[in-house]
């Protein structure tokens, strides 16, 4: 349990790391914990699939697909077809 409330703290610390960062960029390129995650996600691969992002951020589908727009707007990712599958969109770093 203790390990448990450790990696909570850390959390919780990065959360305002995040947050105090964010708050210092233009409005238009604040992000938020959710976002700075998926960001990180998406570094880390080249492209990866909406599902993909949402599964390993902890939310569904519909959630990450409103995190990917916001982040496409914001010019910091692209979407493209999928070549291995033609019904998924993947998204990259721009």
């Amino acid at each position: 349990m203790d390990k448990a409330k450790e990696l909570l703290d850390i959390v919780i610390k990065l959360e305002k790391v995040v947050a105090q960062k964010g708050n210092k960029l233009p409005e238009e390129k604040a992000l938020t914990f959710l976002q700075y995650r998926a960001l990180s996600f998406v570094s880390e691969k080249d492209f990866a699939t909406i599902s993909e992002l949402g599964d390993n951020i902890g939310v569904s589908s519909s959630s990450a697909t409103q995190i990917v727009e916001r982040l496409i707007e914001q010019g910091f990712l692209k979407k493209e077809r999928s070549i291995a599958n033609r019904r998924e969109d993947e998204v990259g770093l721009t």
